[in-house]
């Protein structure tokens, strides 16, 4: 329905020949079908077009997490704190030479003097240590000579301070920065770390050593060559330093995929499978090929020391259940005695 105005026309006067166009309308019905070149509306076809040639571009290379600068020095000043943290915490405590450390430092001035002036050892300490008498006794050994007992402890600080460095690290190239200083002061803190921070035996290098070859594997993982195959001689030294450390060789070898599988996903292709297997198999043979050529050297006492010492230990026979009876009771002791004070 359209109502027309009266008066004169707004638009000018009606055009006769273009019914459709009502200048004293004030709303106009157009046809559901226009004519486009009666409305004066003229197209032209479009200009031909070429495709631009597809670019293949390569796969895009994940660096890790790259955080802007404020935040790393912000992060750097969080871990030099927590370190600081776990270096007063161990350093507080203050006790006399335990039996394995008296032990360990007195082999190592023993191995020394045979070494270097073809002194006579009054035992066979390779067929029953836990670890190579020429290792870290050896090391500790020399730093008794120098500062005593005080300074092989601070060995193995140094070595517990930077396990806690090198946690940070890999943490923060697989996740961010407060994840990695979360894992840093969790780690810091707990009691077996502080204890060996100020414990003179070879169990903070093994640890130290299996945590570099741990950073090396993470660092490495994502590149196309193998270069995590670096870390095998760190792990192979942490497995001589103290054979219990063959245990955590596993775990570094699928460190190797585990950290580096987004970029080996998006270069190995159908491959990747294959890699994810080859990679810790690797891994394992390189480790034990350095294990074999270290016993070949050592001889037959290296061998019996790694059969009767760690993979033959005797076994206690008190019962699970004894145990947590006992220790309850001793719980209920101290809280006993400490109400009492």
């Amino acid at each position: 329905m359209v109502n027309e105005k009266k008066g004169n026309p707004v638009f000018g006067p009606r055009d006769i020949s273009r019914p459709d166009v009502l200048p004293f309308a004030e709303t106009i019905e157009l046809p559901a079908t226009l004519d486009i070149q009666a409305l004066g509306f003229y197209t032209r076809a479009p200009a031909p077009t070429t495709p631009l040639p597809r670019l293949r571009l390569p796969p895009p290379r994940d660096h890790g997490y790259a955080p802007s600068r404020r935040r790393t020095l912000l992060s750097r000043l969080s871990l030099l704190a927590i370190l600081c943290l776990q270096a007063v915490l161990s350093l507080r405590l203050h006790n006399t030479a335990f039996e394995d450390e008296a032990l360990y430092l007195y082999v190592g001035r023993l191995e020394t003097a045979h070494l270097f002036h073809g002194a006579p050892l009054p035992g066979g300490y390779a067929s029953y240590f836990s670890g190579s008498p020429v290792l870290y006794p050896v090391l500790a050994g020399a730093l008794n000579a120098v500062g005593g007992l005080a300074l092989a402890r601070a060995l193995s600080l140094v070595e517990m301070l930077a396990i806690t460095a090198m946690l940070y690290s890999c943490s923060r190239f697989l996740f961010n920065e407060r994840t990695a200083l979360c894992a840093a002061a969790l780690f810091s803190v707990a009691t077996s770390v502080l204890f060996l921070g100020d414990f003179a035996t070879f169990d903070a290098t093994c640890l130290f050593l299996l945590a570099a070859a741990a950073t090396i594997v993470v660092r490495s993982s994502r590149r196309r060559w193998p270069l995590f195959l670096l870390a095998a001689p760190l792990a192979a030294l942490a497995v001589a330093v103290k054979y219990a450390g063959l245990l955590f060789v596993p775990t570094i070898a699928v460190l190797a995929v585990l950290a580096g599988w987004p970029t080996l996903r998006g270069w190995a292709g159908r491959y990747k499978g294959v890699l994810a297997v080859a990679y810790p198999v690797g891994f394992c043979v390189a480790v034990a090929g350095l294990l074999y050529g270290g016993l070949r050297l050592g001889g037959h006492d290296y061998l019996n020391a790694l059969s009767t010492t760690t993979t033959a230990r005797a076994s206690g026979t008190t019962s699970a259940l004894t145990v947590l009876r006992e220790r309850s009771e001793e719980h209920t002791s101290e809280l006993q005695s400490h109400h009492d004070l």
